[in-house]
């Protein structure tokens, strides 16, 4: 009796059946496409929930129209969005990316230079705008919690839109 090898017909195949086989291994786990992206500490799902935004503002004196409009531009897209209100706290960076981290906040706003040391500890979403200054280029940014893939994503997709707007 002769023993039958089956082989693959191409490359291509394989790889279908491979992406076939990993589909269904994530399927038998429980992973859905739709539950993707995923907020580790449930940032979108605690802010449906409780209808709050809870916001930092980085305070500057120094803050143009500009900056104020664009600021308030994108919370009312997010409001919208999340069927939600913002709560503000205001002060320095020191002070509020700190409370980020630690989930007391879901975004903090203000200026931040290529130089930042928060840039390491939070992500930067895509700059509102950028603003000249006298040690250098600072731009104006939603700062997010690292991991919340969920909220950076509906946040970043909102501060690329008002950017684009506003370059019109």
């Amino acid at each position: 009796m002769k023993s039958t090898i089956l082989r693959p017909h191409n490359r291509a195949h394989s790889y279908r059946l491979l992406f076939l086989c990993y589909v269904l291994l994530l399927t038998a786990c429980g992973y859905q496409t739709n539950d993707l992206p995923r907020d580790p500490a449930h940032t979108s799902d605690r802010i449906l929930a409780s209808g709050e935004i809870r916001i930092g503002l980085i305070e500057n004196r120094r803050d143009d129209d500009f900056v104020e409009l664009i600021q308030a531009r994108l919370v009312d897209l997010l409001e919208r969005r999340m069927s939600a209100k913002a709560r503000y706290q205001y002060g320095s960076a020191a002070l509020l990316i700190p409370l980020l981290e630690r989930g007391e906040l879901d975004m903090v706003l203000g200026r931040f230079d290529g130089s930042s040391p928060w840039k390491k500890r939070v992500f930067l979403a895509t700059p509102l705008g950028e603003l000249g200054h006298p040690s250098g280029s600072q731009v104006y940014q939603a700062a997010l919690r690292n991991g919340e893939n969920a909220w950076i994503s509906i946040v970043d997709s909102g501060s690329y839109r008002l950017r684009e707007e506003s370059q019109e």
